[in-house]
């Protein structure tokens, strides 16, 4: 044995077996051109059935409701997509005359309601420029109950049923007396 391996301690079996560290592969630069080369194709993929043509229709709704003869006022609508591509719940309350101008979609907030069926709910409301009343815990009082039938409240068993069609004029009447 030398005195070198000696010295260093090279004659031991497991010295021998230790593989040198693994070579460095050199760093590969990207240009930005490169990079936005590269973007711009992952963008253009992603973009693909994004196109004007695949947006589902929206149309505007409004209309009435109604509960013997007589206007309901305050109420909160919420239409249920049934057969509906792309769409999503909408929301809408009557003014004091029991008129709603507009519904709006609940998740993204755009005005109007994409083309298709809808199941309709009617619920008590309060009326929107007034402060909503709390209980002495302050928790929000709930609205007083109205005097229409319990099945409009609910949409397992709710009779409204419409339709909302792109280019025609979406006014339904709401008569919570039948």
């Amino acid at each position: 044995m030398s005195s070198e391996r000696q010295q260093t301690g090279m004659n031991s079996p497991a010295a021998t077996l230790i593989a040198p560290p693994p070579a460095r592969t050199p760093r590969r630069e990207i240009s930005i051109a490169t990079w936005l080369q590269g973007a711009l194709v992952a963008f253009a993929f992603m973009s693909i059935g994004c196109s004007s043509g695949d947006r589902p229709l929206i149309a505007t709704v409004q209309g009435v409701v109604t509960y013997r003869g007589e206007p309901v006022s305050y109420a909160k609508l919420v239409f249920l997509p049934q057969q509906v591509t792309g769409g999503e719940p909408c929301v809408g309350q009557t003014d004091e005359d029991g008129n709603f101008s507009k519904i709006v979609m609940a998740k993204s907030g755009t005005e109007g309601a994409v083309t298709g069926k809808y199941t309709v709910t009617v619920t008590e409301g309060w009326p929107p420029d007034d402060p909503i009343p709390t209980d002495d815990m302050g928790q929000e009082k709930s609205p007083p109950r109205g005097k229409w039938p319990q099945k409009y409240r609910d949409s397992a068993s709710t009779a409204l049923q419409v339709e909302v069609v792109a280019d025609e004029d979406n006014y339904f009447e709401f008569d919570l007396s039948k």
